[in-house]
């Protein structure tokens, strides 16, 4: 298998599921978390996708710090 591709799925475990599986709620505050929300219902449902891109994208700097597996959970 590809390495680009073994570690595309790694980090979309590492990422951007844990994002999807609590849908926000743990890295966004409550006033914050229904802004989102509002968003989510009213347009398109890709919507969500691109809400876990652009946090990913805000949060890359941090990420590439990162350099054990235990780095790699999404704060707060």
């Amino acid at each position: 298998m590809d390495l680009k591709l073994v570690w595309f799925v790694f980090c979309l475990q590492l990422y951007a599921w844990p994002l999807l599986q609590t849908l926000f709620s743990e890295v966004l505050s409550k006033g914050e978390w229904l802004r989102v929300w509002d968003n989510v219902v009213s347009h398109h449902p890709g919507y969500l996708l691109l809400m876990t891109v652009a946090y990913l994208v805000t949060a890359r700097n941090t990420l590439l710090k990162c350099t054990q597996k235990e780095d790699f959970q999404v704060h707060k």
